[in-house]
C-alpha cells in the first residue's frame, strides 16, 4: 500500500461524518492514512479533510432540487480528484444520491475497489431488489442485520457490522450525575431539545419546540431544557436560540449525546438522533415539519401516506415513539401537537417505562459493541486482496 491517497472516505451529511469518525479513528490507530471528503469529525479522528461536505445534504425535494446544480458541481469535482488518485479503496458512507453516482463512475472507469458503509436505505425492513448496488460496490458495510439478509441475497458482498451508535452511547444507568455535570439538579425534569442538524429543518421546527418548550413550562413550571445550538453559522440560529433562553431554565449544550444522558425526555427531529436516543434509552416524541411546497411534492411523488417515519418505530413495524408529523400536504404541525404527548410522558412514569422497554429492544437490533473495528477490518481486507 503506497501513496498518499490510498484511503478515501467521502460523506456528505453531519450523520454521515459522525458515522465515518469512528472508522477512521480506528484505521489510523493502525497505521493508516486516510483522506476525506467531509467535516469537523473526520477531521478530529485523524483524516486529511480536502473537501468540507457536511452542509451539502437537504430536507425536502424542494431544497434537493435548489442544491442539485452544486451538488453536481462538487460530484465533478470529486470525480477529478479520484481520477488523479486512482486511490486504492473509496469509502462511500451514506449520502445515497451522491455517492451512487459516485460508485457508478468508479466502476465504469474501474478506478479503486468500493467499500459502502451505512448503504441508502438501509433501514428499511422489507425486501427489495439490492442488485444494481452489489453491481457497483466491492463490500457494503451495513448497520442493520435484515439489510444484510436482503443485500445477501440479491448478490451482495455484504456485512452486519452494527450500528455506531452502539458505541457511542450506552444506556446511563443513573440520569443524576449527568444533570449535575451540566449544572442541574438530579431531582429536575430535564427535557432535552434536539431540532434537527440541518439549518433548513432547523429554521422550521426549532420555533415549534421553542413553543411546546413555552407549554411545558406553563404546565410544569419547574421543568428544565437542554437547548441543542444549530451548527455551522450561529447567525442563522440565533434569533431562536435568544428566545429559548429568553424562557429562562434553559440550557445550552453543545453535545447532542450530553442532552441524551442527561434529559429525561427528548423533543427531536427525525433522523439519526432517534436511533441515538433509543441507544441511549431516553424516551421521546419525535417530530417533522416541511415547507408546504416540500409537503405538496412528496405526497404527490409517494401518492399515499406512509404509516411510519421515525427510525425505532420503522425497525419495530409500530409506533412506539409517538410521531407528530403533518397528516396531509396542506396540513401543519403545532406546538401544542408537539407538546401534548411530551407532557402525557412527563406525567406517566409508567408510559415512560413502556417505552424505555421498547427502545431497549430497538437497541438490541442495533447490534453489539466494536462497529469500528469490524468495519477497518473489512477495509483492511479489502487493502490486501487489492
Amino acid at each position: 500500500m503506497t501513496g498518499q491517497h490510498d484511503i478515501v472516505f467521502i460523506t456528505g451529511e453531519v450523520s454521515g461524518d459522525r458515522h465515518a469518525a469512528p472508522v477512521v479513528e480506528e484505521l489510523c490507530r493502525r497505521g493508516l492514512t486516510v483522506t476525506g471528503i467531509g467535516g469537523e469529525r473526520m477531521a478530529a479522528a485523524g483524516a486529511e479533510i480536502v473537501a468540507g461536505s457536511t452542509h451539502w445534504g437537504a430536507m425536502g425535494v424542494p431544497e434537493a432540487l435548489r442544491k442539485y446544480p452544486y451538488l453536481r458541481l462538487q460530484e465533478r469535482k470529486v470525480q477529478r480528484l479520484l481520477r488523479t488518485w486512482r486511490p486504492t479503496l473509496v469509502v462511500l458512507v451514506d449520502f445515497g444520491a451522491f455517492n451512487v453516482r459516485v460508485a457508478r463512475y468508479l466502476r465504469k472507469h474501474d478506478l479503486s475497489r468500493i467499500l459502502y458503509y451505512f448503504p441508502p436505505g438501509s433501514w428499511r425492513q422489507t425486501p427489495r431488489d439490492w442488485s444494481p448496488l452489489a453491481a457497483i460496490t466491492d463490500c457494503i458495510a451495513t448497520p442493520f442485520a435484515r439489510n444484510a439478509e436482503f443485500l445477501t441475497a440479491s448478490g451482495a458482498n455484504a456485512h452486519w457490522v452494527g450500528h455506531p451508535v452502539i458505541d457511542a452511547l450506552q444506556p446511563p444507568v443513573d440520569r443524576g450525575p449527568h444533570k449535575t455535570r451540566l449544572g442541574l439538579n438530579e431531582a429536575d425534569t430535564v427535557v432535552g431539545v434536539l431540532p434537527g442538524s440541518r439549518n433548513a429543518e432547523r429554521r422550521l421546527i426549532g420555533p415549534l419546540m421553542l413553543g411546546a418548550m413555552r407549554i411545558l413550562r406553563e404546565n410544569i413550571p419547574s421543568v428544565q431544557f437542554l437547548w441543542s445550538p444549530f451548527p455551522g453559522s450561529a447567525r442563522i440560529g440565533e434569533p431562536i436560540q435568544r428566545e429559548a433562553k429568553a424562557l429562562g431554565g434553559v440550557t445550552v449544550v453543545d453535545e447532542s449525546h450530553d442532552i441524551m444522558r442527561a434529559g429525561d425526555l427528548l423533543l427531536t427531529a427525525m433522523g439519526t438522533a432517534t436511533l441515538e436516543a433509543a441507544a441511549a434509552l431516553t424516551p421521546m416524541v419525535t417530530t417533522y415539519e416541511g415547507s408546504t411546497p416540500a409537503k405538496w411534492i412528496a405526497a404527490r411523488l409517494l401518492r399515499q401516506a406512509q404509516p411510519l417515519y421515525a427510525m425505532p418505530n420503522l425497525m419495530l413495524g409500530r409506533e412506539a415513539v409517538p410521531e407528530v408529523v403533518p397528516a396531509t400536504a396542506s396540513d401543519r404541525v403545532t406546538a401544542e401537537r408537539i407538546a401534548a404527548p411530551a407532557l402525557d410522558l412527563v406525567n406517566d412514569s409508567r408510559r415512560r417505562r413502556a417505552m424505555t422497554e421498547d427502545l431497549r429492544e430497538v437497541r438490541a437490533m442495533l447490534g453489539d459493541p466494536g462497529v469500528a473495528s469490524r468495519t477497518a477490518d473489512l477495509v483492511e481486507a479489502l487493502l490486501a486482496d487489492a
